[in-house]
């Protein structure tokens, strides 16, 4: 099977390194973390940083937005970010277009500096298709260097789609990964790690999930390392 990154989310930084056990990356989430990006340069992560800045939930001015993404291109030279979260909003559908400017001014500086863009997209609904998913983790794979969809599964039926447009991507030549949010969180997991998806996003102990249903790193951990002793059974 394919290399798999485990990202584990975050709000603040562990006290602890020995939280971070089997994490490759933290995934710091500003949107819901008491700290300044402004600070993010100064501080000294135990492993690189994935920085998530989410807008509010109930609407955002266009300078506000504009300003969340200067913010976030501030960070770029900083030697412990590993990679940057860009919403595929941002370039589709964004509130100005002045929005989607900036948006790619960020991701030009992300590559100029060697950081990764995971560009993201969610559906709370959980009403997709599995010709809408795959267009969906298609279009976040060509705008991002990895593409990252997250579906609320109310469903088993609605599990087995985003199965299915997973699996079906997996044999193409993109870097993805999807998660399920909800019941079925883990298991969309197992099934995204079988098939190579990566980075796979799971909640560090002693933390809060940051997603319905998002399960633990240490679960995600012990996953992986199943199905890699499975693919050297005889």
């Amino acid at each position: 099977m394919r290399a798999v990154t485990i990202i584990g989310s975050v709000t603040r930084l562990p006290s602890s390194a020995s939280v971070l056990e089997g994490i490759d990356l933290l995934e710091l989430r500003l949107d819901l973390a008491d700290i300044d990006i402004g600070d993010i340069a100064s501080l000294n992560p135990p492993v690189p940083l994935l920085v998530t800045y989410r807008p509010p939930q109930e609407g955002t001015s266009v300078s506000d937005t504009r300003a969340r993404l200067e913010a976030l291109g501030e960070i770029l030279t900083a030697e412990h970010v590993w990679g940057v979260d860009l919403e595929r909003s941002l370039f589709t559908d964004p509130i100005d277009p002045t929005i989607e400017e900036v948006a790619r001014q960020v991701r030009s500086m992300a590559h100029e500096t060697d950081t990764t863009v995971i560009c993201s997209a969610h559906d709370t609904k959980g009403t997709m298709t599995v010709t809408s998913l795959i267009e969906l983790i298609t279009s976040t794979a060509d705008i991002g260097d990895i593409g990252k969809v997250a579906v609320m599964t109310p469903t088993p039926a609605a599990l087995g789609d985003l199965v299915t447009a997973t699996v079906t991507l997996s044999q193409e030549d993109l870097s993805f990964t999807t998660m399920a949010m909800g019941e079925y969180a883990l298991l969309s997991r197992v099934i995204a790690m079988e098939v190579g998806c990566s980075p796979v996003y799971g909640h560090v102990e002693s933390f809060e999930s940051t997603a319905p249903g998002q399960p633990s790193v240490t679960q995600l951990r012990s996953v992986l390392n199943a199905l890699k002793t499975e693919e050297h059974l005889p």
